[in-house]
């Protein structure tokens, strides 16, 4: 048993010299306490996002929320072709969207929170320090990096079936 230990051991010890030191960009680094003051403003704002998505996702079927980003996409494709167009001086006239009822009630929710939200980012930014804000988007991103995929997350086990 002791030569297991101690080969376990012996492993675990190889294994941690054979690993390169991680960089210490690599770590999400500590708040500044401006950073820190900061910080909770801009989890309001993705909060309040979050949850206005939520709230339409529950009032909306999935149908009207294909039926929106098809429409959506149609639209984009519409818009670049006639600027295409335009580029070769041919004028062309992008046909209006074309959704039921509901499909415009979520256009316009969805319109209304994305341009909350860009109103929010902006006055924060503005009235932020640009290295507090920089420092809060990288801190962000690597602690979004670091986050295992919805996906990928284990399951917990259920209890094995009697046969």
């Amino acid at each position: 048993m002791n030569t297991r230990l101690l080969l376990s051991l012996a492993v675990v010890a190889v294994a941690v010299l054979a690993a390169p030191a991680a960089k210490k960009a690599d770590a999400p680094k500590e708040h500044s306490k401006a950073a820190k003051k900061h910080l909770e403003d801009f989890k309001a704002i993705t909060d309040a996002y979050t949850n206005g998505m939520t709230v339409l996702h529950k009032k909306f079927t999935k149908e009207v929320f294909a039926e929106v980003k098809k429409e959506n996409a149609e639209q984009k494709k519409a818009t670049n072709e006639a600027a295409a167009a335009k580029k070769k001086g041919v004028e062309v006239t992008v046909p209006p969207m074309r959704l039921t009822q509901s499909g415009w009630a979520l256009k316009n929710a969805l319109d209304k929170l994305e341009n909350t939200k860009a109103k929010k980012m902006a006055d924060f930014k503005k009235n932020t320090d640009p290295n507090v804000v920089q420092e809060i988007i990288e801190y962000n991103k690597t602690r979004a990096a670091g986050k295992p995929a919805s996906k990928t997350t284990p399951k917990p086990a259920g209890k094995a079936k009697k046969q």
